[in-house]
């Protein structure tokens, strides 16, 4: 089985790093620089365990071209959500009607943006964990979740390569909810980038926590709107999640453990964006929850506000506002 990721970012490099550490034929499309330094040292990658798999540079294909994805059984998507129709429009005359694509991306809109160049071959995926790339250049997963992609088509055979690969995956007929959940906490992504800090010592500070708390309530009055269920990769109902994150620290310390359980420095892909002066995916994230909102007539002013913030840094870097100061500027802006 030939497996394809295009996007080799932080996710894509490190599943990369991961099948073809288990010998399994892995093609990454990238920028060149990325290319360059895959041919010249591999490729190596940590898991929360701290459990290190090296890639030599002749285990793996490497490519700025994404033609070089033809023949693959699995193509597996993690760029940016604002790239995902033009990889989309790439990937077409490529790939031919045994290739099944699966979208590794933020948000809940990418599936159906490649389907609609793709049509069926596309399955709906969700990445629950956070990936940094220390200064070796090494890929480390810094906290912890199962892999999930839509149950249809040959997805057991996706879900092997991983387990083979000490990836846990699962695959689940209700993909949908499962990333409304997922876009639910990854609200907390710009509000982390908005404040500078590692996500750990983001989440033990209660004002962040109100910010997610309101955040995630605007979040769940549109997803009542549009008669979803979002569900959590956690034992626990996504409703209570607000009600939880406005506990004393240290009963969110005692109950919330499992949050708590990431790398002491890592922090959000949105905060990685703002840091490099690049463009963020707010608009598919905390802007995906304002739109739908105002399709159904709802109103979502601190998701909003959120929004506004990250635009206004992005091009900059972060403006590391404290939890005082974030709470003051969505109450002026809201």
């Amino acid at each position: 089985m030939r497996i394809g990721i295009i996007g080799a970012g932080l996710i894509g490099g490190y599943l990369g790093t991961r099948l073809a550490a288990q010998r399994l034929p892995v093609t990454l499309v990238g920028r060149s620089g990325f290319c360059d330094e895959v041919r010249a040292h591999g490729l190596s990658a940590v898991d929360p365990r701290g459990r290190k798999t090296t890639v030599a540079p002749d285990q793996v294909t490497v490519s700025t071209d994404p033609a070089a994805l033809r023949g693959c059984d699995w193509v597996l998507v993690t760029v940016k959500s604002a790239q995902t129709a033009e990889v989309a429009d790439q990937l077409a005359p490529v790939l031919d009607g045994a290739s099944r694509v699966v979208s590794f991306q933020n948000g809940v809109r990418n599936p159906d943006t490649l389907r609609a160049r793709l049509e069926g071959r596309v399955l709906a995926g969700m990445v629950p964990f956070n990936v940094v790339r220390d200064p070796s250049g090494t890929y480390r997963q810094t906290t912890a979740g199962n892999l999930q992609v839509e149950r249809r088509d040959r997805v057991e055979e996706l879900v092997a390569a991983f387990h083979h690969a000490g990836v846990e995956t699962r695959s689940d007929p209700r993909i949908q909810e499962i990333q409304w959940g997922k876009l639910l906490l990854n609200l907390n992504n710009a509000i982390n980038a908005l404040s500078g800090r590692p996500l750990r010592e983001e989440l033990l500070d209660p004002g962040y926590r109100e910010v997610l708390a309101r955040c995630i309530e605007e979040g769940l009055t549109v997803t009542r709107g549009l008669g979803l269920h979002p569900r959590l990769d956690k034992p626990l109902p996504a409703t209570w999640v607000p009600g939880l994150l406005r506990l004393s620290t240290p009963l969110f310390r005692a109950v919330a453990g499992s949050m708590l359980r990431i790398d002491p420095e890592a922090r959000s892909s949105m905060w990685e964006d703002l840091s490099r002066g690049k463009p963020t995916e707010i608009d598919y994230l905390n802007g995906e929850i304002t739109e739908r909102a105002r399709v159904l007539g709802l109103q979502t002013p601190v998701n909003a506000a959120i929004v506004r913030l990250v635009r206004q840094a992005e091009g900059k870097t972060s403006p590391r506002l404290s939890s005082v100061a974030l709470l003051a500027a969505i109450a002026s802006e809201s």
